[in-house]
């Protein structure tokens, strides 16, 4: 029965959160372009508690690739890309971004994870590329009901810039 009541709350939210979910989504589907998706998923990260959780969760059921209603994505987090595909029971904690990526069935992502969209995601190491060049995004998966621990790891060459991710999850 709960499950029930928070998926009637969240396709009520859809009342206070299309206008933002439909440029989304319009802007992405016909043109390519993430800028209204990006800005509007940080600024509804922004919105506290319970309230919070269910516009977020109502934004991303809209706009995102595949979502369920019961995604739980918590204070000052948010997808970067619309591509990402959430399954059921998905969960993150507060501050964090997650990259292009797809979440297995009933994956909980700590507070303060960045899960980049691959280790090309700036173009800093890609062959024959400057650091400032455009990178290229790559589609992580966590798989089912695996935990994305607290850490970082460093990805890079040694000497170079570090680019940490929870890479120990990515696969």
């Amino acid at each position: 029965m709960r499950y029930e009541a928070k998926r009637i709350v969240v396709y009520g939210m859809y009342l206070l959160v299309w206008p933002f979910g439909l440029p989304s989504y319009l802007a992405y589907k016909w043109f390519g372009n993430e800028a209204a998706f990006e800005f509007s998923a940080k600024l509804l990260s922004l919105i506290p508690g319970k309230i919070g959780q269910y516009i977020r969760t109502a934004f991303y059921k809209m706009t995102l690739a595949e979502c369920h209603y019961d995604l739980l994505v918590g204070f000052g987090s948010f997808f970067a890309q619309p591509t990402v595909r959430a399954g059921r029971r998905v969960g993150m904690g507060s501050f964090t971004i997650i990259g292009a990526s797809i979440l297995g069935e009933g994956v909980r992502i700590g507070s303060r994870v960045s899960v980049m969209s691959g280790k090309y995601q700036h173009g800093s190491y890609l062959p024959g590329r400057t650091p400032s060049s455009e990178g290229r995004f790559e589609t992580i998966t966590i798989g089912r009901s695996r935990p994305a621990v607290r850490m970082a790891l460093n990805t890079s060459r040694p000497r170079s810039p570090g680019i940490c991710s929870s890479s120990r999850i990515m696969s």
